[in-house]
This record gives structure tokens, C-alpha cells and sequence, in this order.
């Protein structure tokens, strides 16, 4: 019974005590919406010429992305590659201090910035929901066969880049870079073409980036919904890849502005030491030395590659990040999307305790009322109560009795038995008669007469079976 006891009471306390649990909840959110893109296109990178723009106590949005969040891009593109191969962390462009854990694919931009409704829920640990965007698919070659070249210094230090690509129309990239010497010159080119759903960058270098020179990217954009989780306590956001999805900017105005901000950058960013642009690329490819290549087994140009297309993927993915943030808060282009929110909740008990308890206070039931219908009704049984402590006494003391003497009669019966050996010659059974029966002492002795020796030679024995009278 005790051990029952503490069976019972280990399944109460299982079944009772407070565990932490969590519950979904539904609310809305407010995302970018592309269903106007009037805003996002290529703005000249000169003063007083730059896209609209909004300062908030959440950061700084804008659609000029390539020149007016160009700090923000570069150490992006530089920190692309992880030196460790560990997971990519990194910001997003603003001031939520939300974080990205792997690659952020141009989604979750309104993270922070329009989900007051979820941030107020108490006890919300976190929230998900799906978004559309475009998967950037990046794959860099070396194109020795290219047209683009960096051409000779005119007038004093100027120097026209200039050539085709896979996608021009008509006529020939153009642009013009500063510098000393063309040495220090990395120049991305990129067509502005409303033609090639697939884009191209193609980078033209100077000595002291000669890895980086006639290298070609092709950037291929997939509309895909994503799925976003949001963690609130971390302040962090995991995005995962889903389908395949309609296109939701058929001209493709989103991605070709994207990738010809590579063009702003570049140029912006060339001065007459050093490439900016060029020293992030070179980083992230040493990063990819440092954790892919330690042995050397991969060559320069395949290290350059891989390093490259990690920058561009890296940039890309935040730049569409950052058009989807301006249409949240520059533009107010936004659309409502339905999330799951995670709260935190107690719960009494666990489920299998409480389906243990269930079970044993149904048994307890069931034999509860087995024993009534076997007493029908506990009637003509003695009244019994333990608690009592006189009851109780007197209970030991009456059973004492009763034990002692039982006990005095089967002593007594012990010392009078009366064995008698096997009957031998000169020996006869003829003063006992079967089935004979003698009282005295208390005991009744009933004699029997069995066969001695397995009934050999006729010998008999005497049995005599005693009871206390």
C-alpha cells in the first residue's frame, strides 16, 4: 500500500504543478506591397538629385540605396564570407537592431517597423508569416573574351571604362572613374537593359585589383515566397526559402535597379588611392581562403570566384531589403499579412500525468463499486474507524487475546500427539478402533488405520488426526 501511496501521490504532483507551455495567436502586420514602383528606379548620384528619403527613430530609408546607404552595403559585401564557415550574421539597414541569422533574401524588411500589434502582446516570444520576394541566384565566371577594358587617362586623371556585356542593347557600357593611375580603379558595369530578365556585372580592374579584373556575374532573380520567423527576446530573423511564386513586378523595374546600383558603388567608391568596393570583394575572398581553402588545394581563381559571388549575393540580398523598407516607410506602399504569434503561457499539469490520474481514479471508482455490490452495501460489517485512537487499542488488545489463544491450543496439541510406531510382531493395533473418536484436553483425536510399509506383509499403522474441540 505504500508504495502505492507514493505512486499516487509522484502522478498527483506531476498532474497539478505548473509546466510552461505556449499558444498560437493571429494577428495582422503590415509588409512591403509592390504594387507601385513608381519610387524604385535609378536616381543620379549627384546633390539635390537623390530618390525620396525619411529619417526615423528607426533608421534612414530612402530609394537612392547605392548612394545613400553605401556604408551599410560595403560592410555587408566585405563580411559575406564567414572566416570561421559559420552561420552569416549580420544587421539589418536600420535601427531596430534586428539581426539576420543566415541569409536575409530581400525579405523581412518590415521587421520592427510596422508589428506594434505583436510587440504589445504580453508574453509574445515571437511570430512568422510568409513574404514574396526574389531569390538571387549569383554565379561569377572569368570572361577573358570580355569587351569592357579600362581605357587611357583623358583628360588628366579620368579614365573611361567602356565596353559591351552579354546584355547590352545598341550601344556600349560607358562610364568615366578618377584616379592616379587606372591601378587602383575596380568598375562594375551594368547594362540598363528592360530586355534580359537575367543581369549581368561585369567588372573591369586595375593592377592593384587584378584578381577581381574581367571577372562577369550573372545574377538570376526567382520570385519565391519566403517563410519569415521572427524571435522577439533575440531581436532575431530567420528566413527560409519556400515555392516558387508568380511574379509580382513583371518589368522587373525592382531587379534591374537593384543590380545597377553596383554601378553607383563602384564609381562612388573609387578614389584616386583605392577601391572600396574592390578592398570588400578582396575580403570576402580571403575570408573564403581562411575557411574553405586552409590546405590550398583551390586555386587563386576559383577562391575569387566563390568569394566574389558571395559579396554579390550578400549586397543583393540587402539592397532588396532596403527597397522594401522605403516602400514601408518612405512610400507607404503596404499590404496586411496575416502572422502566428507564439505566447508564452501555464498549463496545470502535464498531459500524461493527467491521463495517469484519470486512468487510476476510474480504477479506484470501479473498485469502490466492486466491493459494494460484493458487501451489498457494506451492511452486517463491523464499524470500523482508524482514525480512532481508542478504537484502535482496543482493537489491538481484543486481537492479542484472540492471537494468544490460538496460539496456547496449537502448543498443547503439538505436545499431545500421539504417534505409534509401524506394528511389528508382538505388537497389536487391537486397542484402537477405526474411526474411533476420543475428547479430552480440549482436542479431538480421530483414529485411522493406513497401511504400514506400502502394505507389505499386511502390516498396519495408526493415524491419529487431532483437533482442537
Amino acid at each position: 500500500m505504500s508504495v502505492l501511496s507514493l505512486i499516487s501521490s509522484g502522478v498527483w504532483v506531476g498532474a497539478i504543478t505548473p509546466v510552461e507551455s505556449s499558444t498560437i495567436v493571429k494577428q495582422t502586420v503590415l509588409i512591403p506591397s509592390y504594387d507601385n514602383t513608381t519610387h524604385i528606379k535609378e536616381y543620379p548620384s549627384e546633390i539635390n538629385q537623390s530618390g525620396p528619403s525619411d529619417m526615423a527613430k528607426e533608421g534612414h530609408f530612402t530609394y537612392s540605396v547605392g548612394t545613400k546607404l553605401l556604408g551599410n552595403l560595403i560592410v555587408i559585401g566585405s563580411s559575406a564570407t564567414t572566416p570561421d564557415n559559420s552561420t552569416r550574421r549580420h544587421p539589418k539597414i536600420d535601427n531596430t537592431q534586428y539581426i539576420y541569422e543566415g541569409r536575409p533574401y530581400g525579405v523581412g524588411s518590415a521587421v520592427g517597423l510596422k508589428d506594434s500589434a505583436v510587440s504589445n502582446i504580453s508574453f509574445a516570444t515571437g511570430y512568422r508569416y510568409t513574404e514574396r520576394g526574389y531569390s538571387a541566384d549569383v554565379e561569377c565566371i572569368y570572361n577573358r573574351s570580355t569587351a569592357l577594358r579600362i581605357g587611357r587617362e583623358f583628360p588628366s586623371r579620368i579614365f573611361a571604362v567602356e565596353g559591351y556585356l552579354p546584355d547590352s542593347t545598341g550601344s556600349r557600357q560607358y562610364s568615366e572613374y578618377v584616379g592616379h593611375s587606372p591601378d587602383a580603379i575596380v568598375a562594375a558595369s551594368v547594362t540598363y537593359s528592360d530586355d534580359s530578365i537575367r543581369r549581368y556585372v561585369g567588372i573591369a580592374a586595375g593592377e592593384s585589383y587584378r584578381a577581381l579584373n574581367a571577372t562577369q556575374c550573372t545574377v538570376d532573380f526567382t520570385p519565391r515566397l519566403f517563410n519569415v520567423s521572427v524571435a522577439l527576446a533575440g531581436r532575431n530573423i530567420t528566413v527560409t526559402p519556400l515555392d516558387e511564386t508568380d511574379d509580382f513586378d513583371p518589368p522587373r523595374n525592382i531587379t534591374r535597379t537593384v543590380v545597377r546600383q553596383f554601378e553607383l558603388i563602384s564609381n562612388d567608391l573609387t578614389n584616386f588611392y583605392e577601391s572600396v568596393l574592390g578592398n570588400a570583394f578582396l575580403s570576402s575572398i580571403r575570408a573564403w581562403n581562411i575557411s574553405y581553402n586552409a590546405n590550398g588545394a583551390a586555386t587563386e581563381e576559383f577562391a575569387t570566384l566563390r568569394g566574389l559571388e558571395n559579396s554579390v549575393t550578400a549586397m543583393a540580398d540587402s539592397m532588396l531589403a532596403a527597397y522594401g523598407a522605403a516602400q514601408v516607410m518612405v512610400g507607404n506602399f503596404t499590404e496586411e499579412r496575416e502572422v502566428d504569434i507564439t505566447v508564452e503561457t501555464l498549463v496545470i499539469g502535464q498531459r500524461a500525468y493527467i491521463i495517469a490520474v484519470a486512468i487510476l481514479n476510474a480504477l479506484t471508482v470501479a473498485a469502490v463499486i466492486e466491493e459494494a455490490i460484493r458487501t451489498k452495501g457494506w451492511r452486517g460489517l463491523s464499524s470500523q474507524d482508524f482514525t480512532d485512537s481508542e478504537w484502535l487499542l482496543l482493537s489491538g488488545y481484543r486481537g492479542g487475546q484472540e492471537a494468544a489463544e490460538s496460539e496456547r491450543y496449537r502448543l498443547h496439541h503439538l505436545n499431545n500427539i500421539q504417534r505409534k510406531p509401524v506394528s511389528k510382531p508382538g505388537f497389536s493395533t487391537s486397542q484402537f478402533s477405526p474411526g474411533e473418536v476420543r475428547v479430552g484436553m480440549g482436542l479431538e483425536t480421530r483414529v485411522v488405520m493406513v497401511p504400514a510399509t506400502g502394505g507389505r506383509d499386511g502390516r498396519m499403522a495408526v493415524k491419529l488426526s487431532t483437533r482442537v474441540k
